[in-house]
């Protein structure tokens, strides 16, 4: 029934707050967060492949893991009478969802340095000024209707494009680059939580990462593939690498 959400703690940088575009509110500070962001999300994902992320521990034994496999690659699709969860693991996909002023993109991000994802980042900006008035519908909001009205919209979806959405559904995560800037937590806690408006989210995308114009950054997750702590040990070692870094 709700998706959870974190808001990061603050970079301190020094990365300008160039406009990318004229016209256009989306920064040099910004991509570049969101760009480390996706790089050390990455990381982790290959650490997970490759089994070397430390098993999970109480004061009684190992933990399963199994819900650390359901992250990257994993989103919701509505269907009627029940969703279904597509993805596996390892995750088969290497690219990204970008989400921009209500548009999607796909870009490239497993193997890819932070500076080669920051090069896309910025193309997609560039894409969408030249878009104009030929941007597509805010098809991104759809994913915040009822579930069985998303499942009827989502068949339409398929007959019109399926293969954007095999696409979509076959990225590792999202990254969603905001227009606004909140002016204190609470503001930026409802960005975290929804956006502006809904439209520049995929709410069915286990993982979104979410950053602001002037830097501020979190991430919006799906529920039903797995227990938020699990994507917050993700998120704590994506953000342990963003703060140790050297840039």
């Amino acid at each position: 029934n709700v998706n959870w959400y974190m808001v990061f703690k603050d970079a301190e940088t020094e990365d300008p707050k160039t406009p990318i575009a004229s016209g256009f509110p989306y920064t040099e500070r910004q991509l570049k967060r969101a760009a480390r962001l996706a790089k050390f999300a990455c990381d982790y994902k290959e650490a997970l492949v490759t089994e070397r992320v430390p098993i999970d521990v109480s004061r009684t034994g190992p933990l399963c893991m199994h819900q650390t496999k359901q992250m990257f690659g994993i989103t919701r699709v509505p269907a009627v009478p029940a969703d279904k969860l597509l993805g596996g693991f390892p995750p088969t996909g290497r690219n990204a969802m970008v989400l921009v002023d209500d548009q999607v993109f796909i870009v490239p991000v497993s193997g890819q340095s932070a500076d080669q994802i920051y090069g896309s980042l910025v193309e997609c900006v560039g894409k969408l000024a030249k878009l104009g008035a030929n941007r597509s519908p805010a098809i991104p909001i759809l994913t915040t209707e009822h579930r069985d009205r998303w499942a009827r919209q989502y068949e339409l979806l398929e007959k019109l494009n399926r293969p954007a959405l095999e696409a979509i559904n076959d990225t590792l995560f999202a990254v969603c680059l905001d227009s606004v800037t909140p002016g204190n937590k609470d503001e930026a806690a409802a960005i975290a939580l929804h956006g502006l408006d809904g439209g520049n989210r995929w709410f069915d995308k286990c993982i979104q990462f979410f950053v602001c114009p002037d830097g501020t950054a979190g991430c919006n997750g799906e529920h039903s593939p797995c227990d938020a702590v699990i994507p917050n040990q993700m998120t704590t070692y994506v953000l342990a690498q963003y703060f140790k870094a050297t840039f």
